[in-house]
């Protein structure tokens, strides 16, 4: 199946051979728009989109939205996309945690560890 999708991963082996079930934005925090990175990662989830209506046509209502975290600084937010009628919708950005104290760390952990059970029990199935 990798020889016959164009754009996926080559890579032999889980998980770095499945699509990509979250997408990671990090930027500098000096100089940047932040609403530039949170676009940024919407363009990449309509593309992602796209190619998964491909693949699964009208099942592509399962899904439900694609995750996503962006990185600004210490600042880690979650993201999230949906699609509907052909149109990507962005909501925007639950605060993870920052990685200037334990206690936010601690959260970015969580929020990675449930994320990632999320990809691997809804999203490659």
């Amino acid at each position: 199946m990798l020889n016959v999708l164009p754009g996926r991963d080559s890579t032999v082996g889980l998980p770095v051979a499945d699509d990509i079930g979250l997408s990671i934005k990090s930027q500098e925090l000096y100089g940047d728009d932040p609403v530039g990175s949170e676009m940024h990662l919407a363009a990449w989830h309509a593309a992602q989109w796209r190619f998964l209506k491909g693949l699964a046509g009208d099942n592509i209502k399962d899904l439900g939205f694609l995750p996503g975290i962006i990185i600004e600084g210490h600042e880690w937010k979650f993201v999230a996309t949906t699609w509907k009628k052909g149109k990507t919708k962005l909501f925007s950005s639950l605060s993870l945690g920052s990685t200037t104290t334990e206690l936010g760390v601690y959260r970015i952990f969580a929020s990675l560890k449930v994320l990632g059970t999320w990809v691997m029990l809804f999203f490659w199935p």
